[in-house]
């Protein structure tokens, strides 16, 4: 499937609808004329010419809730089968999926542009000659696959029946911890030691058989999945110093591959004492240590740490950090590294709930959001599913919206940064007869924020943020002086002169690092410092049906006084009558472009 419809591929041919519907058992091909699509195998697929009426709304909505504004396309046509018949058969349509792309003619079915993939909604039909009306929706906020999957957990499915005997019954169900990066691991300015409670642990163990003068059954899983990390901090609700642990990498019964903390040991080849959970490998006893908070190898730690048969833990948490591995953390991606930049953990969270991913544009957007550290667990006892999770916790601090394409679903990423020479494309409307404004400038300023605050830095065991930075028009109260806050309050006047200072304050539990939170807190006063402009042009299908959301352009228009000024493509709506309308946003720097303020 192409990516976009290249330039040279439109010019002087038709371009028509394909769709491709999946129901009660069948595919219904279907096109806006009579067509026969040959793929490269040789292979023909016919399409029927009974598309009546088809509008693909393609909306990017930049900085917004993505599943405010799905793709979608609206669709009217005669199915060449009784519809009726087939409901009355038990056929919900609502069931049916779609794939509605854009062809050019004359070239093969495998060149086709897919525009939505989706579920069918709100359908509506009539008699079998009336033509059917319902939608295709890309959306995946509708997936109900939770994290952490419900296998993943404290049952006897998944340990030994003495095990999960030892524990108490509020012990018994709870779901692994699913960890990414370093959560806790904080910079001696949010906390001198560095080292806040970034996670909970869980325990499959709480058996006290003593071996030598150790215990050796009692056992806390970390997270679901292996780390990279050799050792690990722990402390508890009543024991508060981080104490430094041995940390491995272990499976469960049913092979969920799980991070244990054990009290008792070191892992060595030369042990003839088998651990028994997994039977591969042999462990050395050694001799506690408490007293150093920096040692390894924690064994019969304090009392307070290690639960009797039947007790409630008390709660035991972890700092993410190992200081003879200090780039290491939580969950490990397929490269074998910890999965920290938010590109690589927004396509990982996809991937876990189930989601087709285009790997390819998350690579080419890697270099722009994995700069964001994220650190986080989650660890619901409900569970959440993986795009609410990104919803309420990640997307709201990346410049970033999540759509679907062709080989799945993707980012793209405001370039607030953007200048020309990131241009893709320049329109010209004077010199374009086919191209005519369809929109006045708008101005939304419903948005507009000038004086920006993040807490961050969440500690699980004290239940709040220990880190705030702050920017502002000027340093009072040890803000950093942002340049763009200061001209947007110069802008923005009460009716007396006095500046309007409006403030948003974020809370974050994915950010840990102060790197991070600055550079949430820069692309933000880039984005909502000033109003923000749109408009919109109609444009000939066959010279620009190659754009696509998120593209930077330039865009001239002498009656409009646009002169090469820096827009991104914000939307895209086509109908099929050869004519496409595109919405642009403005990308407003008065820094990178010497404008005045007032």
């Amino acid at each position: 499937m192409a990516e976009r419809l290249h330039p040279a591929a439109l010019v002087g041919r038709r371009v028509l609808w394909l769709l491709d519907l999946q129901w009660a058992g069948q595919t219904i091909r279907l096109s806006d004329a009579d067509v026969e699509v040959t793929d490269e195998d040789g292979e023909t697929h016919s399409y029927i010419g009974r598309l009546e009426d088809v509008t693909v709304k393609e909306q990017l909505d930049f900085l917004a809730d993505a599943s405010a504004s799905p793709t979608s396309a609206a669709i009217e046509a005669v199915l060449p089968v009784d519809v009726p018949e087939l409901v009355a058969r038990g056929y919900d349509p609502a069931t049916a999926t779609g794939e509605l792309s854009r062809w050019v003619e004359g070239t093969t079915y495998e060149a086709r542009r897919v525009v939505v993939r989706g579920q069918v909604v709100d359908p509506q039909h009539g008699e079998d000659w009336e033509p059917m009306r319902f939608s295709v929706e890309a959306t995946p906020w509708t997936d109900a696959r939770v994290l952490p999957d419900p296998d993943w957990s404290v049952r006897g499915a998944n340990w030994d029946t003495a095990m999960i005997a030892s524990l108490p019954g509020s012990g018994v169900g709870l779901p692994y911890p699913l960890v990414f990066g370093q959560p806790g691991r904080v910079s001696e300015s949010v906390f001198a030691s560095g080292l806040l409670t970034g996670s909970q642990a869980v325990y499959v163990d709480q058996r006290r058989t003593l071996h030598s003068t150790q215990y050796a059954e009692v056992t806390p899983v970390l997270m679901y999945g292996h780390t990279g990390l050799s050792s690990i901090y722990l402390k508890t609700s009543t024991a508060k110093t981080f104490l430094r642990y041995k940390v491995l990498n272990s499976f469960d019964r049913s092979g969920h591959p799980v991070t244990i903390a054990p009290w008792w040991g070191t892992k060595s080849p030369a042990s003839t004492d088998d651990y028994e959970y997994d039977g591969t490998a042999s462990y050395t006893w050694i001799a506690p240590t408490t007293t150093v908070a920096g040692s390894i190898g924690q064994t019969t730690a304090p009392a307070s740490i290690q639960p009797g048969v039947g007790e409630e833990p008390v709660g035991t948490y972890a700092c993410w950090y190992d200081p003879d591995n200090p780039t290491a953390g939580g969950y490990i991606g397929p490269d074998g590294q910890p999965i920290r930049g938010a590109g690589a953990v927004l396509r990982e969270l996809l991937r876990l709930s189930g989601q087709e991913v285009d790997n390819g544009r998350f690579a080419a957007a890697a270099r722009l959001l994995d700069r964001f550290k994220l650190d986080f667990v989650i660890d619901a006892q409900e569970g959440v599913t993986a795009w609410d999770f990104a919803v309420a916790n990640i997307l709201p601090i990346l410049p970033v919206s999540i759509v679907s394409g062709p080989n799945g679903y993707y980012p793209i990423v405001w370039r607030y940064d953007a200048t020309e020479r990131d241009a893709q494309f320049h329109l010209h409307v004077d010199d374009d007869p086919n191209t005519q404004r369809t929109s006045k400038v708008t101005y939304d300023r419903s948005e507009v924020r000038n004086d920006f605050s993040l807490d961050y830095a969440y500690s699980t065991r004290m239940g709040r943020f220990y880190g705030r930075i702050r920017y502002a028009a000027d340093t009072e109260g040890g803000a950093v002086p942002s340049l763009l806050c200061k001209l947007s309050q110069r802008r923005y006047l009460r009716p007396d002169g006095s500046p309007i200072v409006a403030q948003r304050v974020e809370e974050s539990i994915v950010v840990y690092s102060d790197a991070t939170a600055h550079a949430v807190l820069q692309w933000m006063t880039a984005a909502y410092c000033f109003a923000r402009r749109r408009v919109r042009y109609a444009m000939n299908e066959s010279q620009w049906g190659w754009l696509e959301r998120g593209m930077v352009g330039q865009l001239s228009d002498a009656s409009m006084r646009f002169d090469g000024l820096l827009v991104v493509v914000e939307s895209i709506e086509t109908d099929g009558s050869g004519s496409i309308e595109v919405g642009f946003l403005v990308i407003e720097s008065p820094v990178r472009d010497a404008r005045l303020i007032g």
